[in-house]
């Protein structure tokens, strides 16, 4: 914004400005001083300062950041977010950080956090939660089919074996039971 300038004995004051910028403590904080001189036909001049000051108040994101999920078995590994700023080119990012929150069977849920900060000192922290489960049912690698046999002739089956997508091969418990009929 440019100042205007009037005198009593001249119609066409001229103003004449100099601009000087000054660093602050970070990127986003510093200063602009405008000083305007403004000097009439006979040499009478006065000056006035004009300080505008820019904080950064505003604090840095994560973009895009990943929505709630659902995992299978396992707790995936977690995204690269870059952080982004207004005013820092480079923000910073800490470590995420991952944090068990409940343990029941099949439903594990986890907290992933995401830091950034700028040089400013804004802050920005992003949490996205995790539910692991297994909600699949094991699977038989054979399925034992029923058999009608002669009286005391009971084959040999094959042992089925049992596997798991989360938890690999599984024990598999086998039971015999005897229903008699009539034999004649």
């Amino acid at each position: 914004i440019r100042p205007h300038s009037c005198d009593n004995c001249d119609d066409s004051v001229d103003v004449d400005w100099t601009e000087t910028p000054t660093t602050g403590s970070c990127e986003g904080n510093f200063y602009r001083s405008f000083t305007f001189v403004a000097e009439d036909d006979c040499g009478n001049e006065a000056e006035t300062t004009q300080v505008i000051t820019f904080i950064d108040t505003t604090p840095p994101w994560f973009t895009p950041e990943p929505a709630d999920k659902l995992d299978y078995c396992n707790l995936s590994d977690p995204e690269i977010l870059t952080g982004e700023d207004d005013c820092d080119s480079d923000p910073t990012e800490s470590a995420v950080s991952t944090v068990m929150i409940s343990t029941a069977p099949n439903n594990t849920i986890y907290h992933r956090t995401w830091a950034v900060t700028d040089d400013c000192g804004n802050e920005y922290s992003y949490t996205q939660t995790i539910r692991v489960m297994d909600n699949q049912d094991p699977t038989f690698n054979l399925d034992p089919s029923d058999k009608d046999v002669e009286c005391d002739n009971v084959p040999t089956f094959a042992e089925p074996e049992g596997d798991d997508d989360c938890d690999g091969d599984l024990a598999v418990e086998k039971s015999e039971v005897r229903i008699d009929g009539s034999c004649d």
